[in-house]
């Protein structure tokens, strides 16, 4: 899970708790690699995350015709989830789910990292969420002159 990654350097004692990691119905191995994160951040109670299954936005091969529908569900899913406990800050990157994660959470510090596997263009969640986020950050210096709005930081993963 590339966004573990970029919250490796992160203190947990004093930021962000409750964390909440939204991961899609069905995906096993990232509900299991944030548990593990926390794990090794010492948090082996489990009292300082939680995890949150949310329907997919879109299946692999899924007809255009009926992803708004897909999309509809995974929004509901989300609104359950956040706008109950507006969360402090919103990191998110990759996959067409973080889409309604991002709608339904938009608050003044949104930050979408682009995946580092995108270095010529963005992925469609990128170009979605381009001019959403307050902060829009890429891992290759490439894409900030085709994209002026991104902001290079360097490979952070």
């Amino acid at each position: 899970m590339e966004m573990l990654q970029l919250l490796k350097g992160v203190d947990f004692n004093s930021l962000y708790r409750p964390r909440k990691y939204i991961v899609t119905e069905g995906d096993i191995l990232s509900s299991e690699k944030a548990r593990n994160f926390e794990s090794h951040k010492g948090n082996v109670e489990n009292v300082d995350f939680i995890i949150q299954l949310v329907p997919r936005s879109r299946e692999v091969g899924q007809s255009w015709i009926t992803t708004p529908f897909s999309v509809l569900k995974s929004l509901i899913a989300c609104i359950r989830i956040i706008l109950f406990d507006l969360p402090d800050l919103v990191i998110c990157n990759g996959p067409g789910s973080c889409i309604p994660v991002c709608i339904i959470s938009y608050i003044p510090r949104l930050i979408y990292v682009e995946s580092f596997a995108r270095v010529k263009t963005l992925s469609l969640s990128g170009k979605l969420l381009l001019n959403f986020v307050d902060r829009f950050i890429v891992q290759w210096p490439y894409l900030t002159q085709k994209y002026p709005q991104a902001e290079y930081k360097g490979i952070l993963v």
